[in-house]
């Protein structure tokens, strides 16, 4: 519950102090990219979508987070368990605090949480189960219509 409330009220707060809003950003993305504590993950991937939400897509694709996330918790064969749920952590917060505007990045988010939900240990497809709770639950008919195709492939 802490970490929702977190999640809401620091668009608030930061779209006051953008410097120090994109230096925390960094800071909980760089936990969020090499801590192993699922706990941290998950504060981590909460704090960082609320600071998105306030610092903006134009923040997002600036710093080309997507590509980031994408290379180091879905990429390859070879990634961690905990690699993957950090990502999965992120896409679940990203939605739940950005709401509607997160349908923009669908095409990107939806591949890697489609291949989560079959990966073969269950605190991945856990987490691909509730990354994608939390987007479907968002959902408008534009989104339906982007994520319907990647269903039926």
């Amino acid at each position: 519950m802490v970490k929702l409330a977190i999640c809401k009220c620091i668009p608030q707060l930061a779209k006051y102090f953008p410097e120090k809003a994109k230096a925390y950003f960094a800071a909980q993305f760089t936990t969020l990219r090499n801590d192993k504590t699922e706990k941290n993950l998950i504060s981590a991937s909460f704090a960082c979508a609320g600071l998105l939400k306030s610092l903006g897509m134009s923040y997002i694709n600036e710093i080309d987070l997507f590509n980031i996330v994408q290379q180091e918790s879905f990429a390859g064969k070879k990634v961690e368990n905990i690699r993957k749920q950090a990502g999965l952590y992120l896409y679940d917060a990203m939605s739940y605090s950005m709401g509607h505007s997160f349908e923009v990045y669908l095409p990107q988010v939806f591949p890697s949480i489609l291949a989560c939900i079959s990966d073969n240990k269950e605190v991945v497809r856990s987490g691909a189960t509730n990354a994608l709770k939390t987007i479907m639950s968002k959902f408008s008919n534009f989104a339906i219509k982007q994520a319907l195709p990647q269903f039926l492939t």
